[in-house]
């Protein structure tokens, strides 16, 4: 098993709490193997109580240090014709069609 953890905000030093130590005096993720399996579900436990319990302290929208932007990414798109599949037949009808340019327009 292996786990990679990222985080994009808050305090990066916190980041070693996904480390469960519940597995006697080892941190779970270093005792997970087939033969323990309990201990890779109690790994991927920490990682989802740090995710839930601890990270949304650490991030505060009224303080930039605690904030984290994504960078700017381009994709080249191509048609999916490349890859041998074809473009699924739309459910959307003409008057739906209609409203959403309506909708833009407006926006616009």
């Amino acid at each position: 098993m292996s786990i990679l953890a990222y985080q994009s905000g808050g305090n990066p030093a916190e980041l070693a709490k996904i480390l469960n130590s519940s597995c006697g005096s080892n941190y779970c993720a270093a005792t997970c193997s087939m033969q323990r399996l309990t201990d890779c579900n109690s790994a991927v436990n920490g990682l989802l109580k740090y995710a839930i319990n601890n990270f949304p302290s650490q991030v505060d929208l009224n303080d930039v240090r605690t904030l984290s932007s994504f960078p700017l990414g381009f994709a080249k798109l191509q048609s999916i014709k490349w890859i041998g599949l074809e473009t699924s037949p739309s459910y959307v009808t003409k008057d739906v069609v209609a409203m959403r340019q309506n909708l833009a327009n407006k926006l616009a």
